[in-house]
């Protein structure tokens, strides 16, 4: 238990594999960044280094947010895509899946922990984390073969009112690490990638 430091007992997994390459570097290729700038190895990251990256929002009056192009799904099948998040001068995150991952999305406010569903039904989890952490997984069907982009971290400067578009500051930010889309209806525990997808084993 994060808070207690108590043993919940012994994790057995299944096998998995997270799809993501560059799953802590944000300002890789591999994502997108709109109405944004990453400023990469900004701050300590969950697992102790120093390699959580920072999002600020541009000047614009846009949506802002990193999102993910280029990895391949299958239709028909189910992924979870998840991503450790943590506040710093905005508060609110959505997290959403689109085009060839079925429409989805909630946002949490990272003061309290609060969620609410932006659109769609999504089957989404929280878990909060020391040091003011939240890991945000939002499960969805792939509604089409393809690499098109998937999904999206999105800064809010205020609760969902249905748009992300607002006017930025140019300085504003949220933390972000660790992001990973696997097959399955549930998040399964991080595994961190570079320039390829990395497979971890099932535990006996």
């Amino acid at each position: 238990d994060p808070a207690t430091g108590e043993c919940r007992g012994l994790l057995v997994e299944g096998q998995s594999t997270n799809l993501l390459t560059g799953s802590e570097e944000f300002g890789n290729g591999g994502w997108a960044l709109v109405g944004s700038t990453v400023f990469s190895d900004y701050t300590t990251a969950p697992d102790g280094s120093s390699a959580a990256d920072k999002l600020i929002e541009s000047s614009d009056n846009a949506p802002h947010l990193v999102q993910r192009a280029g990895v391949n799904v299958t239709a028909g099948e189910t992924y979870t895509v998840s991503g450790f998040i943590k506040k710093a001068e905005r508060t609110i995150v959505r997290v959403s899946t689109y085009n060839n991952l079925t429409a989805g999305g909630i946002s949490i406010d990272l003061n309290t922990g609060v969620v609410s569903i932006t659109n769609g039904s999504p089957v989404f989890r929280v878990a909060q984390l020391a040091g003011g952490w939240y890991r945000v997984s939002v499960t969805a069907m792939a509604v089409a073969t393809g690499t098109a982009t998937n999904f999206g971290f999105f800064m809010l400067d205020a609760p969902w009112s249905g748009t992300a578009t607002y006017q930025g500051d140019g300085t504003s930010g949220i933390y972000i690490w660790g992001a990973q889309l696997e097959h399955g209806t549930k998040p399964s525990s991080y595994i961190p990638t570079e320039a390829s997808a990395v497979t971890r084993v099932a535990d006996t």
